[in-house]
């Protein structure tokens, strides 16, 4: 069960080293910026250029949370699947945050 923890802490990682970067390179970006998509177009899409940490701390947390849960589990198909839910998440909220970065970032 040791491949649980290195894999768990290893997105747990990327996802904060990619929330460090957008911290690091928040001045390339605008003061505002769209996030949330899933609202109706205009204003309430937008918040202030620091939240775009939010997708990939909400990612490093469930790598963490389902990192402990896989490490008590016994099945493997759980183990596997709760893995695999959070290499998806990862994923997730690196391409979108990347996309956001590059799509209004000023290179």
């Amino acid at each position: 069960m040791k491949h649980v923890w290195k894999i768990s802490l290893g997105l747990a990682g990327l996802n904060l080293t990619v929330a460090l970067l957008v911290m690091f390179l928040k001045n390339k970006l605008p003061p505002v910026i769209p996030l949330y998509y899933g609202l109706p177009q205009g204003e309430q899409q937008l918040v202030q250029n620091a939240f775009l940490v939010i997708p990939s701390l909400v990612a490093c947390g469930f790598s963490i949370i389902n990192g402990v849960i896989a490490n008590f589990v016994k099945k493997d198909f759980l183990t596997n699947s709760l893995l695999t839910i959070s290499f998806t998440l990862s994923a997730f909220a690196i391409v979108s945050v990347s996309k956001i970065f590059f799509l209004v970032g000023n290179f």
